[in-house]
């Protein structure tokens, strides 16, 4: 049996599994719904120390991205949507800033995204 008689079963299988990929990556992505922006201000990115005081305790964090509503910061656990912190940003060559927050959601990476109240 020639070589190019075995081969050609294998290319065909590959090029069907080929497009059924594309076909199913084109679905995915093509009935994907359009996520609507609900931020009222810019935000921009925000390498910070922040400390989260709550009920349970305190615990030192940082900032992920700040904006002039809100914060998303890298966890800490054992906060609940709804809940109300007391956060300390540390600003470069300033005095740090305190203000409370509202948990409004949490990523699956583990942040907490907080808007300042």
């Amino acid at each position: 049996m020639p070589v190019a008689a075995s081969i050609i079963p294998f290319l065909l299988m590959a090029a069907g599994l080929l497009v059924v990929a594309v076909a199913l990556a084109a679905a995915r992505f093509g009935t994907e719904r359009p996520r609507t922006e609900r931020r009222q201000s810019p935000r921009a990115t925000a390498a910070r120390p922040v400390v989260v005081r709550h009920a349970s305790g305190e615990a030192r964090t940082f900032a992920l991205d700040l904006s002039e509503g809100g914060i998303l910061i890298a966890g800490p656990g054992g906060l609940s949507i709804g809940d109300t912190v007391t956060l300390t940003i540390a600003y470069d060559h300033q005095q740090p800033r305190t203000t409370d927050a509202v948990v409004v959601r949490h990523t699956p990476q583990g942040y907490v995204g907080l808007r300042f109240v």
